[in-house]
Protein backbone atom coordinates (compact mmCIF):
# COMPACT_ATOMS: atom_id res chain seq x y z
CA UNK A 1 0.00 0.00 0.00
CA UNK A 2 1.28 3.48 -0.84
CA UNK A 3 2.54 5.55 2.09
CA UNK A 4 0.39 8.34 0.69
CA UNK A 5 -2.49 7.11 2.88
CA UNK A 6 -2.63 6.43 6.58
CA UNK A 7 -5.43 5.53 8.96
CA UNK A 8 -6.13 6.65 12.49
CA UNK A 9 -8.82 6.42 15.14
CA UNK A 10 -10.25 9.86 15.83
CA UNK A 11 -9.28 11.17 19.25
CA UNK A 12 -10.45 14.77 18.79
CA UNK A 13 -13.91 16.21 18.17
CA UNK A 14 -12.45 18.15 15.23
CA UNK A 15 -11.59 14.88 13.48
CA UNK A 16 -15.08 13.51 14.03
CA UNK A 17 -16.42 16.74 12.52
CA UNK A 18 -14.25 16.18 9.43
CA UNK A 19 -15.85 12.73 9.06
CA UNK A 20 -19.31 14.21 9.41
CA UNK A 21 -18.61 16.78 6.71
CA UNK A 22 -17.36 14.10 4.32
CA UNK A 23 -20.41 11.97 5.09
CA UNK A 24 -22.67 14.94 4.34
CA UNK A 25 -20.96 15.50 1.01
CA UNK A 26 -21.47 11.88 -0.02
CA UNK A 27 -24.85 11.04 1.48
CA UNK A 28 -26.59 14.34 0.85
CA UNK A 29 -24.70 15.59 -2.21
CA UNK A 30 -24.44 12.31 -4.12
CA UNK A 31 -27.33 10.22 -2.79
CA UNK A 32 -29.78 13.00 -1.99
CA UNK A 33 -30.32 11.73 1.55
CA UNK A 34 -32.64 13.67 3.84
CA UNK A 35 -30.46 14.43 6.87
CA UNK A 36 -31.64 16.00 10.12
CA UNK A 37 -28.33 17.85 10.46
CA UNK A 38 -28.34 19.21 6.90
CA UNK A 39 -28.53 22.85 8.04
CA UNK A 40 -25.10 22.42 9.60
CA UNK A 41 -23.67 20.81 6.42
CA UNK A 42 -22.81 17.65 8.35
CA UNK A 43 -24.20 14.15 8.78
CA UNK A 44 -24.55 13.51 12.51
CA UNK A 45 -26.89 11.28 14.49
CA UNK A 46 -27.48 9.94 18.00
CA UNK A 47 -25.11 6.98 17.45
CA UNK A 48 -22.00 9.06 16.76
CA UNK A 49 -21.11 9.77 20.41
CA UNK A 50 -20.99 6.05 21.19
CA UNK A 51 -18.89 5.06 18.15
CA UNK A 52 -15.20 5.14 17.39
CA UNK A 53 -14.44 6.87 14.11
CA UNK A 54 -11.81 5.47 11.78
CA UNK A 55 -10.43 7.90 9.21
CA UNK A 56 -8.08 7.66 6.26
CA UNK A 57 -6.04 10.74 5.41
CA UNK A 58 -4.14 11.73 2.31
CA UNK A 59 -0.66 12.26 3.74
CA UNK A 60 0.10 14.81 1.01
CA UNK A 61 -2.83 17.10 1.81
CA UNK A 62 -3.85 16.06 5.33
CA UNK A 63 -7.44 15.75 4.13
CA UNK A 64 -9.83 13.06 5.42
CA UNK A 65 -10.69 11.13 2.26
CA UNK A 66 -12.43 8.06 3.74
CA UNK A 67 -14.09 7.20 7.01
CA UNK A 68 -16.26 4.73 8.83
CA UNK A 69 -17.51 4.32 12.37
CA UNK A 70 -17.60 1.24 14.59
CA UNK A 71 -19.96 0.43 17.44
CA UNK A 72 -19.03 -2.40 19.79
CA UNK A 73 -21.44 -4.80 21.43
CA UNK A 74 -20.31 -3.33 24.77
CA UNK A 75 -21.30 0.22 23.77
CA UNK A 76 -24.42 -0.58 21.73
CA UNK A 77 -26.80 -0.72 24.75
CA UNK A 78 -25.87 2.86 25.68
CA UNK A 79 -26.67 3.94 22.11
CA UNK A 80 -30.09 2.28 22.26
CA UNK A 81 -28.93 -0.74 20.26
CA UNK A 82 -27.09 -1.22 17.00
CA UNK A 83 -27.92 1.08 14.08
CA UNK A 84 -28.72 -2.01 12.00
CA UNK A 85 -31.61 -2.76 14.35
CA UNK A 86 -33.37 0.37 13.13
CA UNK A 87 -33.55 -1.25 9.67
CA UNK A 88 -33.61 -4.97 10.38
CA UNK A 89 -34.95 -7.48 12.84
CA UNK A 90 -31.56 -9.08 13.35
CA UNK A 91 -32.78 -12.43 14.61
CA UNK A 92 -30.11 -14.92 15.67
CA UNK A 93 -27.26 -12.56 14.79
CA UNK A 94 -27.46 -11.15 18.33
CA UNK A 95 -26.87 -14.55 19.91
CA UNK A 96 -23.90 -15.67 17.83
CA UNK A 97 -21.11 -16.70 20.23
CA UNK A 98 -18.30 -14.18 20.40
CA UNK A 99 -17.76 -10.42 20.36
CA UNK A 100 -19.39 -8.28 17.69
CA UNK A 101 -18.49 -4.99 16.03
CA UNK A 102 -20.88 -3.01 13.86
CA UNK A 103 -19.48 -0.87 11.06
CA UNK A 104 -21.46 1.91 9.43
CA UNK A 105 -21.60 5.27 7.68
CA UNK A 106 -18.68 4.19 5.48
CA UNK A 107 -17.82 6.58 2.68
CA UNK A 108 -14.91 7.43 0.39
CA UNK A 109 -14.19 10.73 -1.36
CA UNK A 110 -15.16 10.36 -5.06
CA UNK A 111 -11.62 11.14 -6.26
CA UNK A 112 -10.13 8.26 -4.23
CA UNK A 113 -12.42 5.31 -4.97
CA UNK A 114 -10.10 3.52 -7.38
CA UNK A 115 -6.88 3.64 -5.36
CA UNK A 116 -5.27 2.71 -2.10
CA UNK A 117 -7.70 4.61 0.13
CA UNK A 118 -10.17 1.72 0.34
CA UNK A 119 -7.33 -0.73 1.03
CA UNK A 120 -6.07 1.52 3.82
CA UNK A 121 -9.57 1.72 5.30
CA UNK A 122 -9.83 -2.07 5.35
CA UNK A 123 -6.43 -2.38 6.97
CA UNK A 124 -7.58 -0.04 9.72
CA UNK A 125 -10.77 -2.02 10.28
CA UNK A 126 -8.86 -5.31 10.30
CA UNK A 127 -6.38 -4.00 12.85
CA UNK A 128 -9.12 -2.69 15.11
CA UNK A 129 -11.15 -5.91 14.84
CA UNK A 130 -8.22 -8.21 15.53
CA UNK A 131 -6.33 -6.18 18.13
CA UNK A 132 -9.51 -5.82 20.16
CA UNK A 133 -10.43 -9.51 19.65
CA UNK A 134 -13.78 -9.10 17.89
CA UNK A 135 -15.12 -12.26 16.27
CA UNK A 136 -17.71 -10.73 13.94
CA UNK A 137 -17.95 -7.58 11.86
CA UNK A 138 -21.38 -6.63 10.54
CA UNK A 139 -23.24 -3.66 9.11
CA UNK A 140 -25.21 -2.31 6.18
CA UNK A 141 -23.84 -2.12 2.62
CA UNK A 142 -25.89 0.16 0.40
CA UNK A 143 -27.04 -0.02 -3.21
CA UNK A 144 -28.49 3.04 -4.95
CA UNK A 145 -32.28 2.99 -5.35
CA UNK A 146 -32.64 5.72 -7.97
CA UNK A 147 -33.75 3.02 -10.44
CA UNK A 148 -36.53 1.86 -8.12
CA UNK A 149 -34.53 -1.09 -6.78
CA UNK A 150 -33.83 -2.78 -10.12
CA UNK A 151 -30.07 -3.05 -9.48
CA UNK A 152 -30.44 -4.02 -5.81
CA UNK A 153 -32.83 -6.87 -6.57
CA UNK A 154 -30.53 -8.18 -9.31
CA UNK A 155 -27.55 -8.14 -6.95
CA UNK A 156 -29.46 -9.95 -4.21
CA UNK A 157 -30.86 -12.54 -6.62
CA UNK A 158 -27.39 -13.27 -7.97
CA UNK A 159 -25.93 -13.48 -4.45
CA UNK A 160 -28.49 -16.13 -3.55
CA UNK A 161 -27.62 -18.10 -6.69
CA UNK A 162 -23.95 -18.02 -5.65
CA UNK A 163 -24.66 -19.18 -2.09
CA UNK A 164 -23.68 -15.85 -0.52
CA UNK A 165 -26.92 -15.32 1.42
CA UNK A 166 -27.46 -16.75 4.92
CA UNK A 167 -31.16 -17.17 5.69
CA UNK A 168 -30.66 -19.27 8.84
CA UNK A 169 -30.03 -16.20 11.02
CA UNK A 170 -33.63 -15.08 10.43
CA UNK A 171 -32.76 -11.48 9.64
CA UNK A 172 -35.69 -9.55 8.13
CA UNK A 173 -35.97 -5.98 6.79
CA UNK A 174 -38.36 -3.63 8.54
CA UNK A 175 -39.20 -2.05 5.17
CA UNK A 176 -38.76 -4.50 2.23
CA UNK A 177 -37.85 -3.30 -1.25
CA UNK A 178 -40.75 -2.42 -3.54
CA UNK A 179 -41.86 -5.31 -5.73
CA UNK A 180 -40.39 -5.49 -9.27
CA UNK A 181 -42.51 -4.81 -12.32
CA UNK A 182 -43.05 -7.44 -15.03
CA UNK A 183 -40.33 -6.01 -17.30
CA UNK A 184 -37.72 -6.42 -14.57
CA UNK A 185 -38.73 -10.05 -13.99
CA UNK A 186 -38.29 -10.76 -17.71
CA UNK A 187 -34.83 -9.11 -17.69
CA UNK A 188 -33.64 -11.04 -14.64
CA UNK A 189 -31.57 -13.63 -16.49
CA UNK A 190 -29.67 -11.04 -18.49
CA UNK A 191 -28.99 -8.96 -15.37
CA UNK A 192 -27.64 -11.84 -13.35
CA UNK A 193 -25.06 -12.59 -16.04
CA UNK A 194 -23.38 -9.21 -15.62
CA UNK A 195 -24.33 -8.48 -12.04
CA UNK A 196 -20.74 -8.31 -10.73
CA UNK A 197 -20.25 -5.08 -12.64
CA UNK A 198 -23.21 -3.64 -10.69
CA UNK A 199 -21.69 -4.22 -7.26
CA UNK A 200 -20.86 -1.02 -5.33
CA UNK A 201 -17.20 -1.00 -4.15
CA UNK A 202 -18.07 -1.46 -0.47
CA UNK A 203 -20.35 -4.45 -1.02
CA UNK A 204 -17.83 -6.01 -3.42
CA UNK A 205 -15.08 -5.59 -0.81
CA UNK A 206 -17.18 -7.30 1.87
CA UNK A 207 -18.02 -10.27 -0.37
CA UNK A 208 -14.43 -10.62 -1.56
CA UNK A 209 -13.27 -10.74 2.06
CA UNK A 210 -15.60 -13.65 2.79
CA UNK A 211 -18.70 -11.93 4.17
CA UNK A 212 -22.23 -13.13 3.59
CA UNK A 213 -25.51 -11.27 3.16
CA UNK A 214 -28.03 -11.87 5.94
CA UNK A 215 -31.50 -12.06 4.42
CA UNK A 216 -33.35 -9.78 2.04
CA UNK A 217 -32.48 -6.07 1.63
CA UNK A 218 -34.12 -3.20 3.47
CA UNK A 219 -35.37 -0.04 1.81
CA UNK A 220 -33.78 2.93 3.59
CA UNK A 221 -36.12 5.65 2.42
CA UNK A 222 -34.23 8.50 4.10
CA UNK A 223 -31.06 7.70 2.16
CA UNK A 224 -32.90 6.29 -0.89
CA UNK A 225 -30.77 3.14 -0.88
CA UNK A 226 -31.26 -0.59 -0.50
CA UNK A 227 -29.30 -1.78 2.51
CA UNK A 228 -27.99 -5.33 2.71
CA UNK A 229 -26.96 -6.54 6.15
CA UNK A 230 -23.56 -8.21 5.82
CA UNK A 231 -21.75 -10.40 8.33
CA UNK A 232 -18.04 -11.23 8.34
CA UNK A 233 -16.75 -13.98 10.63
CA UNK A 234 -13.03 -13.38 11.23
CA UNK A 235 -12.35 -17.11 10.79
CA UNK A 236 -13.89 -16.95 7.30
CA UNK A 237 -11.71 -14.16 5.90
CA UNK A 238 -10.67 -15.32 2.43
CA UNK A 239 -7.07 -16.67 2.60
CA UNK A 240 -5.71 -14.42 -0.12
CA UNK A 241 -6.98 -11.35 1.75
CA UNK A 242 -5.74 -12.69 5.07
CA UNK A 243 -2.29 -12.96 3.50
CA UNK A 244 -2.57 -9.47 2.02
CA UNK A 245 -3.82 -7.64 5.11
CA UNK A 246 -2.62 -9.81 7.95
CA UNK A 247 0.26 -11.83 9.26
CA UNK A 248 -0.94 -15.33 10.05
CA UNK A 249 -0.10 -17.66 12.87
CA UNK A 250 -1.55 -21.15 13.01
CA UNK A 251 -3.72 -20.16 10.02
CA UNK A 252 -5.55 -17.51 12.06
CA UNK A 253 -5.17 -13.75 11.38
CA UNK A 254 -3.41 -11.97 14.23
CA UNK A 255 -1.99 -8.59 13.25
CA UNK A 256 -1.56 -6.32 10.28
CA UNK A 257 1.54 -6.71 8.17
Amino acid sequence: MSSRFHFEIATRSETVAECQRLRFRIFSGELGASLESAAEQIDADSYDPFCRHLVVRDSYTGEVIACTRVLSDEDAPQAGGFYSQSEFKIGHLRTLPGRKLEVGRTCVHPEYRQGGAITCLWMGLAEFMLNCSYDYLFGCASVDMSDGGHQARAIYRNARERGLVNLTLQVYPRIPLPKPDSREVEAGIQLSCSVRSLLPPLLKAYLNLGAEICGTPCWDQKFNVADMLILLNRTNIAPRYARHFLKTKNSKPQHLS
